[in-house]
Formats: structure tokens, sequence, C-alpha cells
């Protein structure tokens, strides 16, 4: 739980939830994965920690790796598709288990891309493909998909420039996903500091690769 900093393993053949924190993370964890059998926990340090092999209640205080593409802060994690994506503020990784029983984890060095993280909980998940708010080399802020290793842009103007101007004022995005028969969305909402009122919520239909603007009514009122 990243805004706790609290970590916890539930032990489905004893039905335990115990609480590791203290463990994981230089006891400091932001959020957690598991990939190829090992749990894993991004930490306040920006490191990457790696439980024991099955063992979610074993870690190590060594046992864990550095984003090294760039000089930037990992900000999450995200086990996708049998390796491990690391979101930097100006880089993307790609890592993997390469079998070592030592240091597990490798770099896919080919798959590092120079597009970052803006903000944390932005980041979305639909199927096989994962959606984020970010950034490009140049500082334009948008909201891309990975094509391979490839970000891909899909916001439109629109779209990136009521990013400029509410997350200036301190109004980070936070995303979901859903489907509907037949379509399935990547959502995220700005919270504009006025409640539920004002707040704007922006829907891709990746079915369509179109965008909408999503609200809802308190009886007569938007």
């Amino acid at each position: 739980y990243p805004s706790g900093q609290t970590a916890f393993i539930f032990t489905l053949a004893t039905n335990v939830l115990t609480n590791v924190t203290a463990s994981v993370a230089g006891a400091a964890p932001r959020w957690g994965q598991f990939l190829d059998s090992y749990f894993l926990a991004l930490g306040n340090d920006g490191r990457v920690y790696f439980s024991s092999l099955n063992d979610g209640l074993t870690w190590a205080a060594l046992d864990y790796f550095t984003p090294e593409a760039g000089p930037d802060f990992a900000k999450m994690i995200l086990a996708h598709l049998g390796e491990l994506v690391i979101f930097g503020d100006d880089t993307i990784e790609h890592w993997f288990n390469s079998g070592n029983i030592d240091v597990p984890f490798q770099p896919r060095k080919e798959a590092t891309s120079q597009s970052g993280l803006l903000f944390t909980y932005s980041l979305g998940v639909l199927g096989n493909s994962f959606f984020w708010v970010g950034k490009n080399p140049q500082g334009g802020v948008g909201v891309f998909t990975m094509d391979g290793y490839i970000p891909r842009r899909i916001s439109n103007h629109a779209v990136e420039e009521s990013l400029r101007i509410l997350t200036t004022q301190a109004t980070l995005p936070v995303a979901w996903t859903y489907e509907i028969p037949g379509h399935a969305f990547y959502i995220f909402t700005l919270a504009t500091g006025q409640g539920n009122y004002g707040a704007l919520t922006w829907g891709y239909d990746t079915t369509e690769g179109i965008w909408c603007e999503l609200t809802y009514l308190i009886g007569s009122t938007e």
C-alpha cells in the first residue's frame, strides 16, 4: 500500500496475513508486484527489492537492483508480459529474469526508452497494453502507450492542454481501466480542488481510438 508504506503477505495455506514492512525495501515500500516466483517491491530509495524464491516472507537487505539507464528516479514498477517495467522520470526500462539465482533480474538494454512517467498513479493496464501520462525528451506532456518497446503518443491536443493547465494547479491524474461489451477504456481524472464538481475525467476508447470527456449527474447537477 503506497500511501501507508506498508507491505503484507497473505499465506493461503495458513490463512494468515503477515506484516512484512520492516524487512521490505528498507522498511519503506512504495509499490509491489509479483514476477517469475519473486515478490518485488519498489522502495522510496528508488531501488527494486526482490524476495527469496516463492517466499514473500523472506527478504535479504542486499537483494535489490537499481535502474541504470539514466540518472532519473524510479517512480513505479509493473510486471507485464514476463518482464518488469520500471518507470522513471525520464526513462522506461524493461528487466527480465536471467535465471541467475544470486542476481536474477537484468536489464534489457535495447528496450530502454527516453519517455518518463510524469504522474505515478496515471498508469493503467488493459490486457496486453498499458497506458500512462508521461513526457518526451523535449518536455512535451501527453498520454502514451507502448508499441513493443517504443512509446506511442495517443493523446490529442485537447487532452494535453487540460493536462498542462490542471497539473500546474497540483491536480495529479489518477487512472483506472474498465471494459464494457466491445470497448475497453483507459480513464484518468484530474481533480480540480472543487470536490466532485469541476473534476475533469478523460476516457480513451482503445477499441475505437477516440477520446471522450466523462461526467455524471447528481440529480440535475452535473
